[in-house]
């Protein structure tokens, strides 16, 4: 019993109790309910260290995200970019952008112009996750936005523009350095793998028929090169 009430008390939890309780209502209540949201304090507040403050403007804020993502309500965009949080507490803010995506996809033109709007918004908050939205959705029209906000705002802002301009001006240095990420690891996961096969020789003299590297006998295939055993 003990067990189940903390259950109960989890976060995803009362999350979905919420979500559930707000699904049941109409899209323009949803949409009310959303505006009636006050806006999220910044994350430096000392309000985050209240349970209280997170159960009673944190969980609904991301229980009626979750709604409006279901039902795809295009005006909760704006919404919830007005009332969004200047950082990331608990890194509850940063998969907002999904809840975006999810209820453009794919019209992401439409989706820039709602981050466009609203990108240099007086609010630190909106301006921060705006910004943040504009540099996944790689919109040309970003570019002095993405100037100002590198000229103007501060630090948590002001790295993510950089990266948008990164993206839009410098594709092929973006394209460079994942591919270069990718090598990374690709090396990496061939280490491991020779490591592997470093022990597995050391436990079975059976060899894969086509790269000849050590395949224990509880294995159907290689885990080298993917061939089936003979």
């Amino acid at each position: 019993m003990a067990e189940d009430m903390a259950d109960d008390n989890q976060p995803v939890n009362i999350i979905e109790r919420l979500a559930a309780v707000h699904d049941v209502l109409r899209d323009d209540q949803v949409l009310a309910a959303i505006a009636s949201l006050p806006p999220l304090a910044d994350e430096t507040d000392a309000c985050w260290n209240s349970d209280e403050y997170w159960r009673g403007a944190a969980y609904p804020f991301l229980a009626l995200a979750d709604v409006a993502a279901k039902r795809r309500l295009k005006p909760a965009v704006r919404l919830f970019l007005e009332r969004a949080c200047y950082g990331d507490p608990g890194e509850i803010m940063r998969g907002l952008r999904h809840t975006f995506e999810a209820i453009y996809n794919p019209d992401w033109t439409s989706l820039a112009d709602e981050y466009l709007a609203v990108a240099r918004a007086e609010r630190l908050g909106t301006r921060l996750w705006a910004i943040d939205g504009l540099t996944v959705v790689e919109d040309a029209r970003a570019v002095p936005v993405f100037e100002a906000s590198v000229r103007e705002d501060p630090e948590e802002i002001r790295w993510r523009a950089e990266v948008g301009l990164e993206r839009l001006l410098h594709p092929e240095k973006i394209t460079a350095e994942t591919a270069q990420q990718q090598a990374e690891q690709e090396r990496a996961r061939q280490e491991q793998l020779d490591r592997q096969a470093e022990a597995d020789a050391e436990i079975t003299d059976r060899r894969c028929a086509v790269c000849g590297k050590a395949m224990p006998s509880y294995r159907r295939t290689c885990k080298h090169c993917g061939a089936v055993a003979t």
